[in-house]
């Protein structure tokens, strides 16, 4: 007797075109361009989350850059000056400080140039 695989073939027959709306041309009919679709999309996704990382982070270093010139200081120095008296702020934080907090940041700015 033949074993026919209809309900699990249908699932992922229904799987494939619930990933596939919106999608044009062939991608969006033909069953073999809609998986390699899929697959280059997932692909794309998942390196766009790591992407996304790299940019926020290059974003806060240019916003703290532009924050520490009126205090004449590059990111670099500052960056140090602040592991050494053990300032423990991520460039996240720092950055929301300077942006909304202008009084605290430049507190900050004091004490990590102040130590030696």
């Amino acid at each position: 007797m033949r074993i026919s695989s209809g309900p699990e073939r249908k699932a992922k027959l229904r799987k494939i075109r619930r990933l596939i709306k919106g999608y044009y041309s062939q991608r969006g009919r033909q069953l073999k361009h809609a998986k390699e679709a899929i697959i280059r999309a997932g692909r794309h996704s998942y390196n766009g989350r790591k992407q996304k990382k790299r940019d926020y982070r290059s974003l806060w270093i240019i916003r703290l850059t532009a924050a520490l010139t009126q205090y004449q200081i590059s990111y670099s120095e500052f960056i140090n000056k602040l592991k050494k008296s053990s300032i423990k702020l991520n460039r996240k934080v720092l950055t929301e400080i300077a942006i909304h907090e202008p009084e605290l940041f430049k507190e900050v700015v004091g004490k990590a140039t102040s130590a030696k």
